[in-house]
């Protein structure tokens, strides 16, 4: 710690990598290798052949929601104030017209090794990007704005905790073991299952985030802004918190129980195909609270 404070830094190097074309040794040819993998965990070839249907259906019934929009003068597409830095931003481009600079879209790739896994293998590591910092004051400006607005409207459904001021992972916690204890007092059992969403930052679809911003009815400049950017069932419990999420049932006949879970995670992968998500099945776990033997 004392070393990198006084700005003393540890050289180290990439290992030699193993790919399918053979040993990626020399930078190039590592960079290269680290390139292909990135792309091919962003790309919809992830995707079951099901899915890439069920994504095109969904585009075909939102073509409105993947083109440019004209300002209406709502809240939303007013220009920013002092303090979200009007004067940096009044006479540019950026957000008037939704037009971002080139450089905005650049980023420098640094692959971080994920904990524990072989450093030879390229799908092991974790793309960090970093983006201009110009860039980055401007999302947080409009993630703001739009979170606001978000919130103002109510559009946000009550059990999605994460990104959320005042809300954090507790809450999801509190929300299940509230359930869980009062199934305890009435000598009930709650069937529970946690999902996890597959690289769901890294296989994020793009136009289905563009078509869910339109059906939100968000404003112009913010829609046009974050199109630009990317150029480039009832009576079940539920929790939601930035990628993984939660179903639960609680009552007293487990087969009831069952068949009401099952019929969510139904509807669950139904959506996911509908949206481009694919669910770790690996990290999928279900749990049973019950006195019950």
């Amino acid at each position: 710690m004392v070393k990198r404070m006084g700005g003393d830094r540890r050289q180290w190097d990439y290992p030699v990598l193993t790919t399918e074309e053979g040993a990626a040794v020399s930078d190039k040819e590592k960079a290269e290798a680290m390139v292909k993998n990135f792309a091919k965990v962003h790309s919809s070839e992830n995707l079951s052949e099901t899915a890439k249907g069920r994504i095109e259906q969904t585009k075909m019934q939102y073509p409105e929601a993947l083109v440019r929009k004209v300002s209406t003068g709502e809240e939303m597409d007013s220009l920013f104030t002092m303090e979200e830095m009007l004067r940096a931003l009044k006479d540019t481009k950026v957000w008037i017209q939704g037009e971002l600079p080139c450089a905005w879209k650049e980023a420098v790739i640094v692959p971080i090794r994920k904990p524990g896994k072989d450093p030879s293998k390229p799908a092991n590591y974790r793309p960090i990007a970093l983006t201009s910092n110009l860039c980055k004051l401007m999302e947080r400006m409009i993630t703001e704005r739009l979170s606001f607005d978000l919130e103002k409207r109510g559009l946000l459904a009550g059990f999605q905790s994460g990104f959320r001021k005042a809300r954090n992972t507790c809450d999801a916690v509190v929300r299940l073991e509230n359930v869980v204890r009062k199934a305890e007092a009435n000598k009930e059992s709650v069937l529970a299952v946690f999902f996890d969403i597959e690289k769901a930052y890294d296989m994020l679809w793009r136009e289905g985030l563009l078509i869910k911003l339109h059906q939100l009815g968000v404003g112009a400049r913010a829609f046009n802004w974050v199109r630009d950017f990317l150029v480039v069932p009832e009576g079940v419990g539920r929790s939601l918190f930035a990628d993984d999420g939660a179903l639960w049932k609680r009552g007293k006949n487990i087969h009831y129980l069952v068949n009401k879970v099952q019929d969510a995670i139904d509807y669950v992968v139904e959506w996911g195909l509908d949206w481009g998500f694919r669910f770790s099945v690996e990290k999928t776990k279900v749990m049973f609270f019950t006195e019950g033997k």
